[in-house]
């Protein structure tokens, strides 16, 4: 130990750190990039509201948010919460794989942000507590099933 710190956790703190910075440049409306859980809401009930061919990019665009809340979680520590919200992944990952079944619009762009999505999950997974590692995994596999969909059907139009 150094300092008090295992050389484990440093490098946990330092990949996740990594993670959250990779995360921003790709996710940034602006000067505002933290998501907090009112614009999750919002988000999500945008979503539920829109039209059918709507709901399946905003649902993406919900999951990469939700994604980003996850990494921030992560690296301040909060694997019990990030725990909880890859599991709001999981829950809308059923949503948007509803929603593709429907004649869905901006495919193409959910399928990038799925497959964008799905790297990183699994970048934080390797990066996550043991307890939340397994959840983790169930969901990256709920969310390629949701990629593997998407992009079927982007090769169908």
């Amino acid at each position: 130990m150094v300092n008090g710190t295992s050389g484990n956790a440093k490098l946990k703190i330092l990949v996740a750190g990594l993670l959250v910075l990779a995360a921003l440049p790709a996710t940034a409306k602006g000067p505002e990039t933290v998501v907090d859980a009112a614009a999750l809401i919002q988000l999500e009930t945008q979503a539920d509201n829109a039209k059918p061919r709507e709901q399946c990019y905003l649902y993406t665009q919900l999951v990469a948010a939700l994604m980003d809340t996850a990494s921030r979680q992560v690296a301040a520590g909060e694997d019990e919460d990030a725990g909880k919200t890859v599991s709001r992944i999981a829950e809308v990952t059923a949503k948007l794989q509803r929603a593709a079944d429907r004649d869905a619009k901006k495919l193409k762009d959910a399928e990038k942000v799925l497959s964008e999505t799905s790297r990183r999950l699994k970048d934080l997974s390797r990066v996550a507590g043991a307890e939340e590692r397994e959840g983790m995994r169930a969901v990256l596999e709920k969310l390629d099933a949701a990629h593997s969909k998407i992009l079927g059907l982007v090769f169908l139009q």
